[in-house]
């Protein structure tokens, strides 16, 4: 789809659904800046489930709804045993693309208030952050929702291909995860950064050893978790702060996903969210990544340094050596990140499957950051 063919926003041009009220998990708070972005780029109204249902609530219809699935009760019917409240109003009129954006297939039925909307979209669409082998020992869990949605994606490369071949459904594709380029740009220092690294998150032990090690000799901050946080008291507010000490940290560590989870992802090396943040922020983006996987997504392999799971630095102690070298990396990252890292750039690719135009301002964005990175 040409950016010439953009259109002005119309009214109920996007109705976006999420659980934001109830996936408050770190991991969750960069997903949740989709919606976020799109409130920039298009006349958006946001739904979710009311403050009042919070995400220790959610783990009781949670298990309640597995076990009746699994002891053989079809899904309708254990959705409909399974006590989910819901008051908030649903937008009137005709709506352009409906978006779910979930989780789990569980997320999927728990969502069913939003049922009525959809004789009333032009466009059902849902993307659901990923999915492994684990989660499809129960293929009904998503058989029967998908085929309320024109079109379904997957944020992982392994989990888009399962989907499609287990359920043999046609409209299931991969859309990368990505980040609010222009957030974690604005925060990016341009002179020398004082944080030597920054390693959220899954944690590799050997690459956590080397950048404590080399932080002691130079006398230089690392940043990393010095606890285990499974959710955030504010999504939005650790999103900004996370956002803030990538901006000031020299190098971001990024591997491939669950790289710490082996049997659940097998021989998977799908792109992680982390590596568009930290390349955003201007940082050297360095840690175990799969080329195939990232070329696909469009990232530039070669802005990556390999940084072993073992702590083995050999490549990174070389370019962190040379500063002319640290800056090459930053830029061709940063540069990669504006070309294609943005949500803008997601929902460009939504759009386009879908067969619905671009709004004016989604053609500006692309605009303005392609622009950026041409002069990188």
């Amino acid at each position: 789809m040409s950016h010439e063919a953009a259109t002005a926003p119309s009214s109920n041009r996007v109705v976006v659904v999420t659980l934001e009220k109830v996936h408050t998990s770190l991991a969750g708070a960069a997903w949740l800046q989709f919606p976020r972005v799109l409130k920039e780029l298009e006349d958006v109204t946001v739904l979710d489930l009311p403050a009042h249902f919070g995400s220790t609530d959610w783990q009781v219809p949670r298990a309640l709804f597995k076990s009746m699935v699994r002891a053989g009760v079809s899904p309708r019917t254990a959705l409909r045993r399974v006590p989910i409240r819901q008051k908030s109003a649903l937008p009137e009129g005709e709506i352009d693309v409906l978006v779910v954006l979930c989780t789990s297939p569980f997320d999927l039925f728990a969502l069913r208030w939003v049922e009525p909307l959809l004789a009333r979209s032009r466009r059902v669409v849902a993307w659901m952050i990923e999915v492994w082998e684990p989660n499809l020992q129960d293929n009904k869990l998503l058989s029967e929702p998908i085929s309320l949605y024109d079109h379904f994606f997957v944020g992982n490369q392994t989990g888009a291909a399962l989907v499609k071949q287990k359920l043999n459904a046609d409209n299931v594709s991969y859309l990368p995860p990505a980040a609010d380029v222009t957030l974690f740009d604005q925060f990016a220092l341009s002179g020398t950064r004082p944080i030597l690294a920054m390693n959220v998150g899954r944690r590799a032990e050997g690459q956590h050893i080397y950048l404590m090690d080399r932080a002691i000799r130079t006398n230089r901050h690392y940043l990393f978790d010095t606890i285990v946080a499974k959710g955030a008291i504010d999504p939005l507010e650790h999103h900004q702060a996370y956002a803030f000490s990538a901006g000031r940290s020299e190098v971001m560590v990024s591997n491939y996903c669950r790289f710490d989870q082996p049997g659940m992802i097998g021989d998977a090396r799908d792109v992680p969210a982390r590596i568009f943040e930290g390349a955003a922020a201007g940082c050297l983006i360095a840690g175990q990544a799969d080329q195939a996987s990232t070329e696909r997504v469009g990232f530039d392999w070669d802005a990556i340094v390999p940084f072993g799971l073992d702590g083995s630095a050999d490549a990174l102690a070389a370019v962190l050596a040379d500063p002319d070298a640290v800056l090459n990396y930053q830029r061709a990252a940063r540069r990669s990140a504006l070309q294609c890292g943005d949500y803008a750039h997601r929902w460009e690719t939504l759009l386009q499957t879908i067969e619905m135009p671009l709004s004016m301002l989604t053609a500006k964005r692309l605009a303005s950051m392609q622009k950026e990175a041409n002069h990188l």
